[in-house]
């Protein structure tokens, strides 16, 4: 059943449909993983940049951005069949969530002790990072679904002519 076949007020599933029975999962979730694991690498490699060489309002929300951005990713390789607004509002909920918990002593106390816990943690509570997250749960959903239209093969008889 394709989403074509069903209602218009049909319920949307968490994972996509297979699209056959004869397509192999493993393959398809390789050929999936592997831009996934390419985009984690970077942006993790993005926002380590940003911490340590940057500074400054521009810096801290690209910061917050690139770790949202890494949480989906990341939940896009655990599960590559989640549909893209699962992923991004999970990454925004566990970003939110992080944030929150920083209006606790946890985060800092856990930072004294294990320094590199900041960098997960963060150690002060600030509102806008909110909205740094948001931002970049709603980009990572938007490419995402970008890139799943794209490796789609069109119907017959729709391709674009040159």
């Amino acid at each position: 059943m394709t989403s074509h076949d069903r209602a218009p007020h049909a319920r949307t599933p968490l994972l996509e449909p297979h699209r056959s029975s004869a397509t192999l999962l493993p393959l398809a979730h390789r050929r999936r993983r592997t831009p996934l694991a390419i985009a984690a690498a970077a942006i993790l490699a993005a926002g380590l940049a940003t911490h340590y060489l940057l500074s400054g309002f521009l810096a801290d929300a690209l910061a917050d951005g690139l770790y949202t951005a890494l949480i989906a990713v990341v939940i896009l390789l655990i599960g590559p069949r989640l549909r893209p607004w699962v992923a991004a509002s999970a990454a925004f909920g566990l970003s939110a969530a992080v944030e929150l918990l920083q209006l606790t002593a946890l985060p800092a106390a856990l930072a004294e002790t294990a320094p590199f816990s900041r960098l997960i943690l963060g150690t002060t509570f600030a509102p806008l990072d909110l909205v740094f997250y948001a931002v970049a749960a709603v980009i990572v959903g938007v490419l995402d679904a970008a890139a799943r239209r794209a490796r789609r093969p069109s119907p017959p008889g729709l391709g674009v002519r040159a």
